[in-house]
């Protein structure tokens, strides 16, 4: 399996390629996300815009730790080490700049019997904000590296983003393949949506240049 890597170099920038792939199958899809990433010597920085968010609008939930992924989302799963992790930190934002923290159990790697464990977010350490714009929304998290007991330098991390499709009778829609465009940075490939497919996740190195 081809495993994309990136080197981040210390205080220097790194920008994603602007389209994300689907879930299933791999393809890219039209809508774009820019991602940037820093790392500064204690936290990966990830900037981000959401373009082409016909409803952004429409997103209902404002608490934290509550089920942001039912909606639009832009998240971010990572882990310390080398290899493929069966444990990993789940960061969830969505549009109304409400977080959901997880530390994550995934046994096979592959998203079944899945354990989830809540992270206070005031206990976190993460800083966040999200905004909405016409059509679009955008924010970052900075994310501290002691959250995932960074070893080696080297991080698993895939980011996500959920998009809704056609417009729903009410904010009160939940995320379904029919109404939800399920976009990855490294798609897992997955038969339908399936964002815990650890095997997929790509590999990020932190150089203190």
């Amino acid at each position: 399996m081809n495993i994309p890597e990136i080197i981040l170099n210390k205080n220097k920038k790194v920008l994603l390629e602007p389209r994300f792939c689907n879930s299933v199958g791999g393809e890219p899809v039209q809508e774009v996300t820019i991602v940037e990433l820093l790392y500064d010597g204690k936290f990966l920085i990830v900037n981000f815009e959401c373009f082409d968010d016909l409803y952004v609008d429409m997103n209902s939930y404002t608490r934290d730790n509550t089920e942001l992924w039912q909606q639009e989302v832009f998240e971010v799963f990572i882990a310390s080490g080398n290899d493929a992790p069966f444990e990993y930190v789940e960061i969830e934002i969505n549009p109304n700049n409400a977080l959901f923290i997880a530390n994550i159990t995934n046994p096979d790697k592959k998203g079944n019997g899945l354990k989830v464990n809540l992270i206070s977010p005031a206990k976190s350490g993460i800083s966040h904000h999200a905004v909405k714009g016409v059509n679009m929304w955008k924010g970052f998290l900075k994310i501290p590296l002691t959250l995932v007991r960074l070893s080696d330098n080297v991080l698993r991390v895939n980011f996500y983003r959920t998009i809704l499709k056609e417009k729903p009778e009410d904010n009160k829609w939940v995320s379904t393949p029919e109404n939800t465009v399920y976009a990855c940075w490294r798609s897992t490939m997955a038969d339908e949506p399936a964002f815990h497919k650890s095997e997929y996740f790509g590999r990020i190195t932190l150089k203190d240049l």
